[in-house]
Order: structure tokens, then C-alpha cells, then sequence
């Protein structure tokens, strides 16, 4: 690396992704908006390099504004379409959310694609690789369980005891570890 390029400096900027696109273009996919994470303005923007970094597009938000903070977790680049792992919350890491984008167009338009198959609805792809045989890795984590998010977040805002709290987590953690198991074999499966 010989320089550093800044290209949006309007808001929060983290996490950026770099992808190369099927025309060639580079695409820039970042958690921007707002001041701090978490925030209700955190978005997702993507921007766009035809000449190998030396410009950028503007930032265009990749999910619809409703009220709901947007979180960046993995840019995946496949057989002309590109898929991003994004979660949702609500600006306070609760209420948590997990969705994908897809575009078949090199990251100008996006259209929503549903929750990621095979895993719970708070799950954090990351790292994603090509193996030599085309299939795609991607790791993952997985919260035990959102219940206990909301758990957390009722107990937080004083709506339940300290004691119904550790109750509701003890009964909900074999659940969610069971759920874990479940989705990793349901993928294992799949993946045959």
C-alpha cells in the first residue's frame, strides 16, 4: 500500500468492505451515519471506483430508511450478483434484526432478499472466502438466543427484576443452544 485515500468524511465511518465487481469497478461498502455506534442514524452506504480508487461515487444507503439503525457484518461477490449481510436494531443493540441485500447490477440498485437461510435471527457473517473448488466460506457468530436480548433490554429499562432476568436467561440458554445446534446442522445439510 502506497497511499490512503479518504472519501467520506460527512459521519461515522467503519468497518469498510472492498469488493471488485464484474465490470471491473471497485465497490466500497461501509457502516456510516451518525456520530457514535450504536446511534438510530447508523446506515449502510455504498460507493463506487472506476478507476481503481483514485475516485469515489457519493454514498447511496443500500436499506430503506425506517427508523431502524443499519449495521454492516459481511459483502459477499458471486456469479454476478452481490449479497450483503446486514443487521438491524434499534439504534440501541436491541431489537436485533438480521437481513440480506442482493445486487445483479454491480451494487446500483439493491433489493431485499430476506434473513440469511439456515441461522438465527442474531447472526454476524464475517470473513467470507472462495475455495478452490468455487464453493463459499463464511464464518459466523450467532447470539445464543434474542429472547435474552430482550431479556437484557426489559431489565435494562426496569421493566422486569434483576431476579426475573437471570430466571428468563436460565431457562432460555438450553433453548438457544439447541437452536445453534439445529442451524448448523440444518446448513451442514444443506451444503451436501
Amino acid at each position: 500500500m502506497d497511499r490512503l485515500v479518504m472519501f467520506h468524511r460527512d459521519s461515522l465511518s467503519c468497518e469498510p468492505i472492498l469488493r471488485r465487481v464484474q465490470n471491473g469497478e471497485l465497490l466500497c461498502v461501509s457502516q456510516c451515519g451518525d456520530v457514535t455506534e450504536p446511534a438510530p442514524g447508523n446506515r449502510v452506504y455504498v460507493f463506487h471506483s472506476g478507476d481503481n480508487g483514485e475516485t469515489w461515487s457519493a454514498p447511496v444507503s443500500i436499506w430503506p430508511e425506517d427508523g431502524q439503525a443499519v449495521y454492516l457484518t459481511e459483502v459477499m461477490v458471486s456469479g454476478g450478483e452481490i449479497t450483503v449481510f446486514l443487521t438491524l436494531h434499534n439504534g440501541s443493540f436491541v431489537n436485533w434484526k438480521c437481513v440480506m441485500v442482493r445486487s445483479r447490477d454491480n451494487g446500483y440498485t439493491w433489493e431485499a432478499a430476506g434473513a440469511p437461510p439456515f441461522f438465527p435471527t442474531y447472526t454476524f457473517m464475517r470473513g467470507m472466502i472462495e475455495l478452490q473448488n468455487g464453493d463459499q466460506l463464511i464464518a459466523y457468530s450467532a447470539d445464543i438466543i434474542p429472547a435474552i436480548k430482550e431479556l437484557q433490554a426489559n431489565a435494562i429499562a426496569g421493566r422486569i427484576s434483576i431476579d426475573d432476568f437471570f430466571t428468563g436467561y436460565e431457562a432460555l440458554k438450553p433453548q438457544g443452544l439447541q437452536a445453534i445446534i439445529d442451524a448448523n446442522a440444518a446448513a451442514s445439510e444443506a451444503m451436501k
